[in-house]
């Protein structure tokens, strides 16, 4: 298994992808982008491929 710090590691790569989701989510309202493609929900499988 994983020890505590890796957990730790891999819950904060997608909390950080949940953030990065809520930024781009709050541009595409603002108009400042026209469109993006949120992984809202799909952080692990970014994680898991890049760990």
């Amino acid at each position: 298994g994983l020890d505590r710090d890796r957990l730790l590691d891999l819950y904060r790569g997608m909390v950080r992808f949940r953030l990065h989701d809520i930024t781009l989510k709050r541009w595409v309202r603002q108009g400042v982008l026209s469109k993006a493609w949120l992984g809202t929900g799909e952080e692990a499988v970014t994680v898991g491929a890049v760990h």
